[in-house]
């Protein structure tokens, strides 16, 4: 590890532009990233807002194209949300965008709250980097300064620190005037290679746009899904019956479109990923295709140019040696502790119920079907397997059939293909559900689901359906669980004091508070870096004023 001249700077005062009631602003723990890091991030929300506001964040690559997304609730009366992204080593590098967006009206398109460009760096392209380094690079651009902002000092009880030395620092907020104020605010401390000296000046926060009262008393707390509908020849439909399946509810969702084929669709709250498999409803249009609405479109891409310098490219060289000793220590550990969390939807009981173990191994599905007597009814026409349904619990003694063909949903995807599904290999089935009952039915399908259903779990781990049916399959992010930084603090285990810790940032503290004096204090451990490092403040006002404070310390 490199080890830096002893340096200490005094607070150095950033002054922002006085933000209002209609803005959001947002505080990244750092200016640039590698590939492998968290993104820790703060949105800090207006006053104006007061409701529960379903947020979406959006990675946009160099190109401008969406990479990833996730969803956050900001519960009413909170005035900040903070969380991270984990960045994918694949990421190449280059300049990006994280941008956070909330639906007011679900017709139109979302509101962009706050976005901020960063530079992106894949630690094993230092040698590509280096060959570029030769074209200027474009400095990213930096937030303009006002006379009328907050004022923030950080003071530290000293100005050199040892490897894993306890850091106390204390937080001092006023006005332009001079007097204290009572701020939300959130502070990370890392290594001073990555900031203004390395790359030009740029920061690490960004003010969203003006956004009037109305929409900001309009935003929604749901999550929604945009596409358009068209049939196989590409003509839009405007369908009054638009189902999908959602995989993690085990129920089918419903929605219809608008003129010209789009469709909005409201999910219900769920953690994690799941697909969303789109249905036609047979007395309109059965055979459809769905696509999604992109967020961004190219002409969206970020605009900034990537910084490439001999700080960069030896910061750079130094976390490429880290990741290679994480990974030989294998139980280095994570920077992130994660919040548990289950989705939990009301499941209804299937009217039969079969575990393939107990009984005897048929060829195929259909074969099952036509030994036993189920409600489930296979016969060949013409060498194709068609289905129908019967209710056993009918008042005559004949069973009735159920109107319409059944629907089949396997491994959490759904078909009405009843020649596939009866030709499946009985030996990967796992269990069969099958549900009848028209009350149920309706509860848990609805319309699409009156002919019947019936639910196969197999043991395949990617079970394939006919392609047809695979083209309206998507998957769909749902809500982040929430994941709180982990410090580091020195091990009392004497066995893990061989452990190195280089957490990057080596600190990130969201949610802070200063009390009604402006005031403010916190304690942190270094790890085994030995470097110029700068701790970096970002304060806001309920009444928009916010403000940007740094001071840089050393640690050898």
């Amino acid at each position: 590890m490199r080890k830096a001249i002893l340096i200490f700077c005094f607070t150095l005062l950033a002054q922002l532009p006085g933000i209002g009631q209609g803005q959001f602003a947002l505080h990244l723990d750092k200016p640039f990233y590698t590939t492998g890091e968290d993104i820790w991030y703060q949105l800090y929300i207006p006053a104006a807002v007061d409701q529960t506001v379903a947020i979406k964040g959006i990675i946009v690559s160099p190109s401008g194209m969406v990479l990833d997304r996730f969803f956050q609730k900001a519960e009413k009366g909170t005035k900040t949300l903070d969380g991270f992204f984990k960045i994918p080593f694949e990421y190449q590098s280059g300049v990006y965008r994280i941008e956070f967006r909330a639906t007011a009206d679900p017709a139109a398109p979302e509101v962009v709250l706050a976005q901020k460009e960063f530079p992106l760096y894949n630690d094993f392209q230092i040698k590509e980097l280096a060959e570029q380094m030769e074209r200027a690079p474009k400095a990213m651009t930096a937030e303009a300064a006002d006379a009328s902002m907050l004022k923030i000092d950080i003071a530290l009880d000293k100005a050199t620190y040892t490897r894993r030395g306890e850091v106390k620092a204390a937080l001092s907020v006023v006005d332009a005037a001079g007097n204290p104020v009572e701020a939300d605010y959130s502070l990370s401390v890392i290594d001073a290679n990555i900031v203004s000296d390395a790359i030009g000046g740029t920061s690490s926060y960004a003010i969203g746009p003006v956004l009037n009262q109305n929409t900001l008393a309009n935003l929604k707390g749901d999550i929604f899904m945009k596409g358009m509908l068209s049939d196989t020849l590409n003509n839009p439909i405007q369908a009054n019956v638009l189902g999908a399946y959602a995989s993690v509810q085990k129920r089918i969702l419903y929605g219809k479109t608008a003129p010209g084929g789009f469709f909005t669709f409201k999910m219900p709250d769920f953690y994690g990923e799941q697909t969303l498999q789109f249905i036609g409803y047979p007395k309109e249009e059965e055979e459809i295709r769905v696509k999604l609405v992109p967020e961004v479109t190219s002409a969206d891409k970020p605009q900034q140019s990537l910084p490439i310098s001999e700080s960069i490219l030896s910061y750079l060289e130094a976390s490429q040696q880290k990741k290679k000793m994480a990974e030989y220590f294998e139980d280095i550990g994570t920077q992130i502790e994660m919040e548990d969390y289950e989705n939990k939807f009301e499941g209804l009981k299937a009217d039969f119920s079969y575990d393939a173990d107990e009984y005897v191994k048929f060829e195929t599905v259909g074969d099952f079907f036509s030994e036993l007597i189920t409600p489930l009814k296979f016969r060949i026409v013409k060498g194709v397997y068609q289905a129908r349904m019967e209710n056993p619990r009918a008042r005559d003694a004949s069973f009735n059939n159920l109107p319409g063909k059944p629907i089949f949903i396997i491994d959490g995807k759904f078909t009405r293909d009843a020649n596939f599904i009866a030709r499946t290999n009985w030996a990967n089935v796992k269990s069969v559900d099958i549900f009848y009952f028209a009350e149920k039915l309706r509860k848990q399908f609805n319309i699409l689901g009156q002919g019947g259903v019936v639910r196969i779990e197999t043991d395949i781990p990617q079970f394939v359906l006919p392609p047809n049916d695979l083209e309206d399959v998507f998957s769909v992010k749902g809500l982040k669980p929430k994941g709180s930084f982990m410090a580091y603090t020195p091990s009392i285990k004497t066995g893990d004091t061989r452990l190195p810790s280089f957490n990057t940032p080596t600190y990130w503290a969201p949610q802070g508070k200063t009390n009604a004096r402006g005031e403010a204090s916190m304690t942190f451990f270094q790890g085994d870096d030995e470097s110029t490092f700068e701790v970096q403040v970002f304060a806001k006002t309920a009444d928009g004023r916010v403000g940007f404070a740094t001071k840089r310390f050393t640690v050898q």
